[in-house]
This record gives C-alpha cells, structure tokens and sequence, in this order.
C-alpha cells in the first residue's frame, strides 16, 4: 500500500512541470483578453486599432459555446491577438457596461472604435461570421476611418437621447381601452 501511494505522489509531482510547460505552449494559441480599463483603450489609440468587446456571463450557455467554437478557433485567435484589441467582460461584474453596451442577450460582440464607440453589434457568432466580421471591419476600418467615425459619433448621439414621450391618447386608442374594460367585466375579471 505505501509502495502505492509513493508511486501515485511520484507520478503527480513529475507531472506538475509537463502540465505548466504545456500551459505555457498553449498560450499562444489563446486570446490574450484584456480587461474593461484604461491600457486596453490606450493600446487600441496607440497601436489605431479596432476594440472587440464580449460581454459575457459565467451562467451564459450560449458564451460558453462561443468560447468553445468561436474563440478556439487558429484564424481568429492570430486576428484577434495581432489586428484589434480584444476585450472581455463579465456584465455580472460590470452592470454599467452592460447598461451602455448590450444588444439583446448574451453574449453580445460589439466592435468598437478606439475611442469606445459602436460600429457593430451581434450575439453569439459562428466561427465563420466571426471571421468575415473581424475581416470588413478591420479592411473598413484601415479605408475609411474617417466616415466610420461619423457614423459611430451619429449613433452615439441617438442612443444618448431619452425618447420621445408619446401622449396616452395616442399610444392606446380610446376603444382599445373601453374594449378592454368591457371584456374584462364580462369576464368578471373587473368589478366597476
């Protein structure tokens, strides 16, 4: 029994070293995410690359899908890593961002300028669309930064304005509401 358990200690202290050098060796086959800040904005003006933000949340199965099709995937991966800044979020952790940047559900992919505006917007993504994605906007990007720019900055300020307020009269006619209230009285659903 000691020569056993000597032998299982033996084969897991000379694994330790294997598995760290294989750790290293894969890390290049990896994104290298940056964190919502400060270096990951001035690298992106620096370097006058695109952001690629992914809002994502640990409880999401369609980002863990994403992670493990779209992400792993060798062309997106060098894309990623040497053409934009790549940059992740938990929306659990940053609610705000998740406020401000969010399309529709998770996980969401937004393109941004280096700046932080939105040029595009999707969830999840296949490994194919990923990549077309990350191609036009890189290309677009590098032709015409100046009309994207001012796209972005015309977006931004639509977002930025609170709706227009609609009269009640006008969003809900006068005989939906009498409809309403008549059939829920049949119904004995309302007792006036």
């Amino acid at each position: 029994m000691r020569n056993w358990m000597m032998t299982w200690c033996l084969v897991l202290w000379m694994g330790v070293p294997f598995a760290a050098s294989r750790e290293l060796s894969d890390s290049s086959d990896r994104i290298h995410w940056y964190p919502w800040g400060e270096a990951a904005f001035q690298k992106a003006q620096v370097e006058d690359k695109l952001i690629l933000l992914d809002l994502t949340a640990v409880w999401c199965h369609a980002c863990h899908v994403m992670d493990e099709t779209t992400y792993v995937e060798p062309d997106i991966v060098t894309i990623l890593n040497s053409s934009v800044v790549p940059v992740r979020v938990d929306t659990d952790q940053h609610p705000d961002l998740e406020a401000r940047y969010r399309a529709g559900g998770w996980p969401t992919t937004s393109i941004l300028l280096p700046t932080g505006e939105i040029l595009f917007q999707a969830n999840a993504l296949t490994p194919a669309e990923m990549k077309e994605l990350l191609h036009e906007m890189i290309q677009r990007y590098a032709q015409d930064k100046a009309d994207l720019r001012q796209q972005a900055q015309v977006l931004w300020k639509k977002i930025q304005q609170p709706p227009a307020s609609q009269n009640f009269e006008q969003a809900i006619s006068r005989d939906m509401i009498d409809h309403t209230v008549g059939f829920m009285k049949n119904q004995r659903l309302l007792s006036l």
